[in-house]
């Protein structure tokens, strides 16, 4: 167990860290302090075609003006966690263009996906959204 483990620890003995990167020292990496024990899960992993399929409101995104007036487009894709209500809580970037991201992030935050289910029970899935961009 690190440092950083034994402080969170101190405060509360069912708070744990988990942290997911890649290893490489350049990319972003996620920390996520969450509760150790029963009723305390982490997101299951689901593919983001399996997701795309259980989307029941996709808001469009708002095609940036700078990036319409520079005829930018393309796609975005987003690693986004949802949560047992079927909203998403969290939405980080993966790739995509700079100057498409942030309408992409702001529009995949409101959507609302069928809640997933493991064993009966609604749990937090950890997925990808694709926002395409295309100019008319």
């Amino acid at each position: 167990m690190g440092e950083h483990s034994r402080v969170l620890r101190s405060i509360d003995e069912h708070l744990v860290m988990i942290v997911q990167g890649n290893g490489n020292p350049s990319d972003r990496v996620t920390l996520r302090i969450a509760l150790q024990g029963e009723g305390a899960r982490l997101p299951v992993a689901v593919g983001g075609a399996v997701m795309e399929r259980r989307i029941v409101q996709k808001v469009p995104p708002v095609y940036p003006a700078n990036a319409k007036a520079a005829r930018v487009q393309g796609a975005v894709q987003l690693g986004i966690i949802i949560g047992p209500d079927g909203k998403v809580q969290n939405v980080r970037s993966v790739s995509g263009v700079g100057m498409l991201m942030q309408a992409a992030m702001d529009a995949v935050k409101q959507w609302v996906y069928q809640p997933f289910l493991l064993n009966g029970q609604p749990v937090s899935v950890q997925t990808t959204a694709n926002v395409n961009f295309v100019l008319q």
